[in-house]
């Protein structure tokens, strides 16, 4: 019988990411050019994959 997969991971907008991270819109920038936050870029806009919090 096949796992069922939980979905680990979401793609949030930079809004999203900075709410969630607590931080500036000049840290979420630093903290994408050093490589510590996956990304992807749609036109004008980014969005950072982090990793989904375990539920409590």
């Amino acid at each position: 019988m096949p796992e069922q997969k939980q979905e680990t991971e979401i793609w949030l907008s930079s809004k999203e990411a900075k709410k969630a991270l607590k931080v500036s819109d000049c840290h979420l920038m630093h903290m994408r050019l050093a490589g510590k936050l996956q990304f992807r870029k749609e036109g004008n806009r980014f969005f950072y994959l982090l990793p989904k919090q375990p539920e409590k």
